[in-house]
């Protein structure tokens, strides 16, 4: 499924026990888990790393959960918008956020926090983030980082919905990022 209804539907489905997998990011897991339990249903949840082909490397993207406090910005403002992002990221409320959301945990930490009290072990499918952190990769910075990361999900989604051999689909994401690029 695509288009701007894709993940309601496919949440829909999955966890109505009519979809056998969903290809999202492990920061919805905690929408999934309450979606499931909306549902009423019992779902065997479990996550796995992003696929890649063999002889390349594995890499995935941090996300885009951040905080910033902007120059320019009164004091007293930029004063109070330290103390919450300090609250924010404490190891207790990350932790929390973590548990609730599906993001990783921004400190270590948190995640020692959430290892400590036995949450990995409880739910392992939140772990997965945590693995791949060691292949984690920053996004370009550049404004036409945008249309070309669309261009690469729609070579995802080329590949895995439409059977489009995967190196096709990347050659056509990168034809199409060229021109925007011009």
């Amino acid at each position: 499924m695509t288009g701007d209804k894709a993940y309601d539907q496919t949440l829909e489905l999955f966890a109505n026990n009519r979809g056998g997998m969903m290809f999202q990011s492990t920061a919805s897991l905690g929408g999934v888990e309450r979606a499931i339990a909306a549902a009423g249903n019992q779902v065997e949840l479990n996550t796995a790393f992003v696929p890649h082909s063999e002889g390349f490397n594995t890499a995935v993207p941090t996300g885009g959960a951040a905080a910033a406090i902007p120059a320019g910005v009164p004091e007293e403002k930029k004063a109070a918008a330290w103390e919450f992002i300090k609250w924010w990221i404490s190891p207790e409320e990350n932790a929390y956020w973590s548990e609730k959301t599906g993001y990783w945990p921004v400190r270590y930490s948190s995640i020692k926090l959430l290892e400590e009290q036995g949450y990995y072990e409880e739910k392992p499918y939140f772990y997965t983030t945590i693995r791949q952190l060691e292949f984690a990769r920053e996004a370009p910075l550049t404004p036409f980082w945008p249309a070309i990361s669309k261009e690469i999900q729609t070579a995802m989604e080329e590949s895995m919905l439409n059977n489009v051999p995967a190196m096709d689909a990347l050659k056509a994401a990168e034809d199409r990022a060229r021109d925007a690029l011009e």
